[in-house]
């Protein structure tokens, strides 16, 4: 926590993910009496099904608490996600041509360009 100038937390499509959330900036705000500068805060939405009620609302929360630090491209829920641990693989490993890759390909690009929603 103290080498780390940013964090990257990534956050699923329900609401008890939110409450992981706040636990985990309660604890990142703890430890900025120690730091030069506070860390930069990102979010990314993982593991979502795009389609449900729900990961809009729990978006929506996300964008109001957190304006300015939730990333552009969320992470969906896919069975090649779960095999890759199986098999000790990354994603790119695995299942480069993937739509997964491809998210995860996006992310990079969010957090370099700073691109949120």
């Amino acid at each position: 926590m103290f080498a780390a100038d940013e964090v990257l937390i990534p956050v699923s499509g329900d609401y008890l993910s939110l409450s992981g959330l706040a636990k985990m900036m309660m604890t990142l705000k703890r430890f900025e009496p120690y730091l030069e500068k506070p860390h930069e805060k990102w979010i990314e939405m993982s593991r979502v099904y795009p389609r449900r009620r729900l990961f809009r609302e729990v978006c929506d929360k996300l964008l109001g608490h957190f304006p300015g630090q939730v990333l552009a491209n969320p992470i969906k829920e896919a069975a090649v996600m779960a095999e890759c641990p199986g098999v000790g693989r990354t994603i790119f490993e695995y299942r480069r041509s993937s739509q997964s890759a491809k998210e995860f390909e996006a992310l990079a690009t969010d957090l370099l360009e700073r691109r949120t929603m």
